[in-house]
């Protein structure tokens, strides 16, 4: 009687039947269920809202925001919201207008409500916010008697940013003073430099708290024009004032803070 031929496959060692077995083609393969194929088309719409959405979406928004400090109301219920690459002015006393800068740095805890900075909640992402912001302050000091061109080209060096320091003062109208110390400086020229220490880093979003205050009409004009210059270097610049006519011909948006409520 004839022994039965056993063949061993590498994958298995059972009997090979001489059956053929059919091939897998598209049309023999299991289809998905249609849930799971509109779902896929769904989540291709979603991702490329989403990289789309990246270039409308505002850099900063306000949701809601409420801050007490005591039994004392700073902030009630504020909305808002700022677009990329805009000059944005907020009007309101120095010390609301400070608190709200320092809320977008992450400086400042809120109360309620939510900010999201680029994209990111700053409750969960402070880490990732903070160096996205510049807070420069009206009366922000330097070292006095050393030149402000040492004092930027420092800076350089310590953000490793490549960026020239003639292009910084140059942009800031400061060049021709490029060797006066900081203590030497006019009241312009000090506030020129405060805005010019904005460049040195990579911060695309610089926060300028009060920067017209105690500046004559001439002086106000001078330092729009750098704020526009700043600006066509891609940041998106806060300004903040006490009150609304140095902001006419330079935000792009403004809103004003009164008694702690958005008019």
């Amino acid at each position: 009687m004839p022994k039965e031929t056993i063949i061993l496959s590498f994958n298995s060692r059972k009997k090979n039947k001489s059956k053929n077995l059919p091939k897998a083609t598209p049309s023999s393969l299991p289809k998905p269920p249609e849930t799971i194929v509109n779902l896929g088309k769904e989540l291709m719409i979603i991702d490329d809202f989403d990289r789309n959405y990246d270039f409308i979406r505002p850099i900063i928004q306000f949701r809601g925001i409420t801050l007490i400090n005591g039994k004392k109301i700073i902030l009630d219920d504020i909305y808002f919201e700022i677009k990329k690459d805009q000059i944005f002015g907020v009007v309101g006393t120095a010390k609301v207008t400070q608190v709200i800068l320092r809320l977008i740095s992450t400086e400042q805890t809120k109360s309620l409500g939510k900010i999201l900075v680029d994209g990111l909640d700053i409750d969960v992402y402070k880490l990732q916010v903070k160096p996205r912001t510049n807070l420069i302050y009206n009366n922000a000091g330097f070292w006095p008697f050393i030149s402000i061109k040492n004092i930027l080209q420092l800076g350089l060096w310590r953000a490793k940013n490549s960026t020239k320091v003639y292009e910084i003062l140059n942009l800031a109208r400061l060049w021709d003073k490029s060797r006066l110390a900081f203590a030497r400086l006019s009241r312009l020229d000090k506030q020129l430099f405060r805005i010019a220490t904005s460049l040195v880093d990579s911060a695309p979003i610089i926060l300028l708290h009060q920067p017209f205050a105690g500046m004559s009409d001439t002086d106000i004009g001078v330092i729009k024009n750098v704020l526009k210059a700043v600006k066509k270097t891609g940041r998106t610049i806060i300004v903040t004032s006490e009150i609304s006519r140095p902001m006419n011909n330079l935000c792009e948006a403004l809103i004003t803070i009164d008694d702690g409520k958005k008019l």
